[in-house]
């Protein structure tokens, strides 16, 4: 070998190396470890008042759903290139060290030629450049990269959905937070006009203006009073621990600020329902399944044709009567003859397989269009009812104002004035329930028609 050659495999060499550095990378570190969680190491941030915006924003950004959902599009980024290198194949440098037991010397009159000398010596050395290339595998390669590109593309739309999905979730999770906070307002507002009656009717039944029994009645509808306030402060702390789960932040209280006056109309035209549908992350991650399931019935069906290999070595030092022999080459065709019924079982259910994400496609397709249809309708009841609530606690409230000057008058008895208060009470509940379920059906409207999660809340910080 001369010593030109040598410099010039030393140098393809240092660049397969260096260019190839993710392998070094692989072998020398490990991925980054996340901490335990542990429920103590939050309740340090106790009572911070949040906003939808900034809630909905951390608890995406916090989410290990959607933190694992982005590893799988790293893990079919991982895959594509797996398959690239099954179409580009392999490069080696190989060094081998031959040893063997020494051989004793050739008689007289029999000297060995340089083949057998090789053969018989007790170390033999040798550095070589190996490369091996598919020359044909009956489209195996094509039909893994495309598979890989569009597993990526599902693996992305996924990612989108858990986002979606998510952020539905954490909105659930502040409005019954909010809706909680309100409810034992109103509840608590309410004990004070409960007392404010029970004291007046004391009052009344000192001088015989009321009956006693008007009074017990007050203190009794009082007790059942209490008895509500003691749920909903249940359902507060309930609330708030759901809040924590995807806050982080224990015993939290929602600012009632939304980045949204929900007082859009959000008509949509129901011939239009097929082609929202399309454009939805569910409907696109099960349309990259499909072509995915497509693929994979070519890579299957690549090992029934004959394949074709190429292997080549480039030696850098060879010992022996080949040291003059810089390179060789092999091609080798290798033709499938009998696998019994393996080959043509795989690409049987490959097919099966396809036709299956075909169908689950259809259905995703129903199931969406579905969706669109029922979230409309429930924002559009959900709105007009809150709207029905609204006059609803106006006029209730007038009442319960007529009711006590009345009852001041004497014109009608106690038992009118606390069902009056009762009816403003439950009202006034119903209203507040009603409000934040018009919130979350906008939210759900707006995911089902839109796909996406609005900028503010993207943890990726990009635009889709």
């Amino acid at each position: 070998m001369n010593l030109r050659f040598k410099r010039l495999s030393a140098l393809v060499f240092s660049l397969i190396f260096t260019l190839d550095s993710s392998a070094a990378f692989a072998m020398a570190r490990f991925p980054s470890e996340e901490p335990v969680l542990q429920r103590n190491e939050s309740a340090s941030v106790e009572s911070q008042t949040m906003n939808f915006e900034k809630f909905i924003e951390i608890s995406l950004r916090r989410s290990e759903a959607v933190k694992s959902s982005r590893e799988e599009i790293k893990i079919a980024r991982a895959r594509t290139l797996q398959a690239l290198g099954d179409a580009i194949g392999d490069g080696d440098f190989v060094i081998t060290n031959t040893y063997q037991e020494e051989q004793a010397q050739s008689p007289v009159g029999g000297a060995p030629d340089n083949s057998t000398s090789t053969a018989r010596a007790a170390h033999r050395r040798e550095r070589k450049f190996s490369f091996s290339q598919p020359l044909f595998q009956g489209f195996k390669s094509v039909g893994a990269l495309l598979g890989a590109g569009s597993l990526k593309g599902q693996r992305k739309e996924e990612y989108d959905l858990a986002k979606e999905d998510l952020f539905l979730e954490a909105a659930q999770a502040f409005y019954a937070l909010l809706s909680a906070e309100k409810n034992l307002a109103i509840l608590d507002e309410s004990k004070k006009l409960f007392e404010e009656r029970i004291r007046d009717l004391s009052e009344r039944e000192k001088i015989g203006r009321s009956r006693p029994g008007e009074v017990a009645m007050a203190r009794a509808k009082m007790k059942v009073l209490e008895a509500r306030i003691a749920k909903a402060r249940g359902t507060l702390l309930s609330a708030q621990s759901l809040a924590w789960f995807y806050s982080g932040v224990s015993r939290m209280k929602a600012d009632d600020e939304d980045p949204e006056t929900f007082s859009e109309t959000l008509d949509i035209d129901p011939d239009h329902y097929s082609e929202i549908a399309e454009n939805r992350s569910d409907v696109a991650a099960a349309r990259n399944a499909m072509n995915t399931a497509k693929q994979t019935i070519v890579v299957k069906q690549s090992a029934i044709w004959p394949q074709i290999n190429l292997s080549a070595n480039q030696y850098e030092k060879r010992e022996g009567f080949q040291d003059g022999i810089s390179w060789d080459a092999l091609i080798t065709m290798n033709v499938p003859l009998y696998r019994g019924g393996d080959n043509l079982g795989q690409v049987l259910e490959a097919q099966a397989l396809y036709r299956k994400t075909q169908w689950n496609y259809r259905l995703v397709q129903k199931m969406a269009m579905l969706e669109i249809e029922q979230t409309h309708q429930d924002w559009i009841a959900s709105r007009e009812q809150h709207r029905a609530y609204q006059a609803a606690v106006e006029a209730s409230q007038e009442n319960f104002n007529y009711q006590k000057e009345d009852y001041s008058k004497n014109l009608v008895s106690n038992l009118d004035v606390l069902a009056a208060l009762e009816e403003l009470l439950t009202i006034r509940e119903e209203a507040n329930a009603t409000l934040y379920a018009m919130k979350s059906n906008y939210w759900r409207l707006q995911i089902a028609a839109s796909s996406k999660v609005p900028d503010w809340a993207d943890p990726s910080g990009k635009k889709k």
